[in-house]
C-alpha cells in the first residue's frame, strides 16, 4: 500500500483554517483530506500550543516546524514472534552466513530444528542485523607509472602504433601485459588505428 507524502503547506492550510475558526470537516473537505487527518495535524498542533481561536500569531515557524517534525516521525512497530526466533537463532544463522550458505537452505536447516521463520522475516532479518547482501566497495586503482606495468584490452586495441619512446615499433596487441618507458596517457595520446 502506498502512502501519499505530507507536504508542509498542507500541514500549514489546516492549522490556519483552523485558527480562523473553520469547522473539522468544513476543513476536510475543503482541501479533500479525510477527517481523520484533519483532526490528527489538529491534535498535534494543539499540543504545541495551536489552539482554534487563538489567532494566526499562534502558528510561528518554530511551532509548524514542531508540529511537521512530529507528524513525519516513523510510527514505531514491535516485531512479531518469528523476528524473536531469529534472534534466538542468530549465532546459528550468523555462523551458515560467513560460510556462504543460502537463505533458503538456513531456512531449511532451522525447519529441521523445529524452528519455522517466514523467509521475508529471515531475509529482513539477515540484511537489517547481520548485513547480508551488502556488496563490497570498490577499490580505486592506481594510474601506472613509467617503467611498471601496463594493462590492455586486446580485443579493442587491435593495431596500433606507439611512439618510439615508448614501446617501439608497430606491433599487434595480443598479449594483455606491456611494459613501456611512458605513461599510460602519452600512450591513448600518440595511438592511431592502423589502415590495413
Amino acid at each position: 500500500m502506498a502512502y501519499r507524502e505530507v507536504t508542509m503547506i498542507e500541514i500549514k492550510e489546516v492549522l490556519r483554517l483552523r485558527l480562523l475558526g473553520v469547522a473539522k470537516k468544513r476543513i476536510a473537505a475543503q482541501l479533500r483530506l479525510d477527517p481523520k487527518t484533519v483532526r490528527r495535524y489538529l491534535e498535534v498542533g494543539e499540543a504545541h500550543g495551536v489552539v482554534a481561536g487563538g489567532g494566526r500569531e499562534q502558528l510561528t515557524d518554530a511551532r509548524l516546524d514542531a508540529v511537521i517534525a512530529e507528524l513525519k516521525k516513523p510510527v514505531p512497530h514491535e516485531h512479531g514472534e518469528a523476528w524473536r526466533a531469529c534472534e534466538r537463532e542468530r549465532t546459528f544463522i550468523e555462523g551458515h552466513l560467513q560460510h556462504d550458505v543460502r537463505l533458503t537452505k538456513i531456512r531449511k536447516l532451522l525447519q529441521r530444528q523445529g524452528v519455522v521463520v517466514p523467509y521475508a522475516t529471515l531475509h529482513r532479518f539477515a540484511t537489517q542485523q547481520l548485513g547480508f547482501g551488502k556488496k563490497a566497495a570498490t577499490v580505486p586503482l592506481v594510474d601506472g607509472k613509467p617503467g611498471d606495468e601496463l594493462q590492455s584490452d586486446p580485443g579493442s586495441v587491435g593495431m596500433y602504433e606507439p611512439t618510439a619512446a615508448a614501446c617501439g615499433a608497430r606491433s599487434r596487441s595480443s598479449s594483455s601485459r606491456r611494459t613501456c618507458r611512458a605513461t599510460a596517457s602519452s600512450i591513448r595520446s600518440s595511438a592511431r588505428p592502423s589502415r590495413r
